[in-house]
């Protein structure tokens, strides 16, 4: 028997419909490993992270060179190179 139009639009329906399903089935799945990825790279770095105190070395620069650290206009004229007067 020969089908009829009615029986391939239900078929090509069908299959529409499969492979639509299909598609949000691996959209959604590679979303889920996505966000795994993403949560497993979050607590990769906070184990990966060197355990122990963090110190930089100590340099004595020296007492400060202005007098009043507040006086903002002293201190860009000073950093300048300009003579405040």
């Amino acid at each position: 028997m020969k089908p009829t139009v009615e029986d391939l639009v239900r078929k090509a329906l069908e299959l529409d419909q499969r492979d639509r399903a299909e598609v949000a089935a691996r959209l959604l799945e590679s979303l889920e490993d996505e966000d795994d990825a993403a949560a497993g790279g979050r607590s990769r770095s906070k184990s990966s992270r060197k355990s122990g105190r963090f110190e930089t070395k100590v340099f004595d620069l020296g007492p400060c060179r202005l007098e009043n650290l507040d006086d903002i206009a002293k201190a860009l004229a000073f950093a300048e190179g300009e003579a405040f007067k």
